[in-house]
């Protein structure tokens, strides 16, 4: 249960106390663990997967919450908000980069002011604020006094993010780290339909009643940068935020495997123009020299009705080479492939050698292909141009150019259509 995250609550309280009490000597160490990584590891340690999954309890930690305030002017002057404030990690980051003053007290009225967050969980707002006022002790270097006033932070509150726009009113800057679940889509958004992700409903509730000028920085998962289906969720994106920049970060941390990117970009109504949110294709790329399909066969699914065809899955396939696919048969009604074509696994993970490695399928029957693997068919019909592509496929320039481009498990095909075609310059 995410209440069992009072224990660490607890210890943040008895280390204040100690603070006040014998000063920040004894507590350098301490401070500096509390202000990054401490919260997230304890959240781990002390809240079970499936409750953190559950309620999209990920704490932004290290690098990452860094990236996510790099795009902003931190004169001082800036009121920061965060509607999905978690234990704090965006505005103690926030904190780190503003002014302090000749007293303790005098720090935190001054941040007081200027640092707001929301969060449903009120262990989790709780432990934000003596975060920040550890970071108060730590930035100062003053011990807090012996009393301290009750209404600290009196903008850090409990309450649900789609709901804020009293808030977003009052801030020049949006930081955000969403839930990362999925949620039935309402019926009342046009960008999806369907299960959606959480992260996509909420940025675009906050983009909605945020006021023109603001700036927003969001952790996103990869899927809303580069996802097919997220489209028109881009697009909606675009007509309200001026998209300035989009930072692919790769995993989220060392515990939490999903690719993230940072969306930087400003609340204008309306909008005009926006980074891309994938780098440009090149002029020639796979697209013009290949078709590319998502194999027909759905496992499980489908009934084994109609020809036998030879059959192709992952699992049956070389990591390399030709492949002759006689010897494993199914019936199938749908759509099946003549070779010769290249069959492409889906699969992947960014960073792999073979994040899109390609088998020759040759063989004079038409083949059932599974539909974890694409399908690229060359449009000379020739095995020769099916042997440039795998070579263009196994080329570092391609898996480097892949990563920037879709961070997900899954290849799609227009990614596959838009590898820039090396031909005779690949490193095969």
């Amino acid at each position: 249960m995410i209440s069992d995250y009072r224990g660490y609550t607890s210890r943040l309280r008895e280390l204040l106390v100690s603070i006040v009490d014998s000063g920040l000597r004894d507590h350098h160490t301490d401070l500096l663990r509390v202000l990054d990584g401490q919260a997230a590891a304890e959240l781990r340690d002390l809240v079970e997967l499936p409750v953190r999954r559950a309620r999209g309890a990920f704490f932004t930690t290290g690098k990452l919450r860094a990236m996510v305030l790099s795009s902003f002017d931190h004169s001082g002057t800036g009121v920061y908000f965060d509607p999905a404030c978690g234990a704090g990690d965006l505005l103690v980051e926030a904190a780190m980069r503003m002014p302090v003053f000749d007293s303790y007290l005098s720090t935190v009225e001054y941040w007081g002011e200027r640092l707001m967050g929301c969060d449903v969980e009120p262990v989790f707002v709780e432990t934000a604020k003596l975060r920040l006022l550890l970071a108060a002790a730590y930035r100062s270097g003053q011990p807090p006094p012996q009393e301290i006033p009750e209404d600290v932070f009196p903008w850090v509150v409990v309450g649900d993010g789609l709901a804020q726009e009293r808030l977003a009113k009052r801030s020049s800057h949006i930081v955000l780290n969403p839930p990362f679940g999925y949620m039935k889509a309402p019926d009342n958004i046009p960008w999806a339909g369907g299960r959606i992700s959480e992260a996509a409903f909420f940025l675009a509730r906050v983009i909605e009643y945020s006021p023109p000028g603001v700036s927003i920085a969001a952790v996103l998962p990869d899927v809303l940068r580069s996802g097919s289906r997220y489209g028109k969720w881009r697009s909606m994106v675009e007509s309200m935020v001026e998209v300035t920049k989009i930072e692919i970060h790769g995993v989220f941390d060392e515990s939490t495997d999903i690719d993230v990117f940072v969306l930087h970009g400003t609340k204008s109504d309306p909008a005009t123009g926006a980074v891309p949110w994938v780098p440009e294709h090149e002029d020639t790329s796979v697209g013009n020299y290949f078709d590319v399909h998502v194999g027909a066969v759905v496992p499980h699914r489908d009934p084994e009705t109609g020809p036998r065809h030879p059959y192709i899955w992952p699992r049956r396939l070389p990591l390399a080479g030709s492949f002759d696919p006689r010897g494993e048969w199914r019936r199938f009604s749908g759509t099946t492939f003549d070779p010769p074509f290249v069959a492409i696994r889906r699969t992947s993970r960014p960073g792999e050698k073979r994040r899109a490695g390609g088998v020759l399928v040759v063989g004079d029957w038409p083949v059932a292909v599974e539909n974890h693997l694409l399908v690229a068919i060359p449009k000379d019909g020739s095995a020769s141009s099916c042997l440039a592509l795998i070579d263009t496929l196994a080329d570092k320039r391609t898996r480097d150019w892949i990563d920037s481009q879709i961070r997900t498990r899954h290849l799609t095909v227009s990614v596959t259509r838009g590898i820039p075609w090396l031909g005779d310059n690949a490193d095969g």
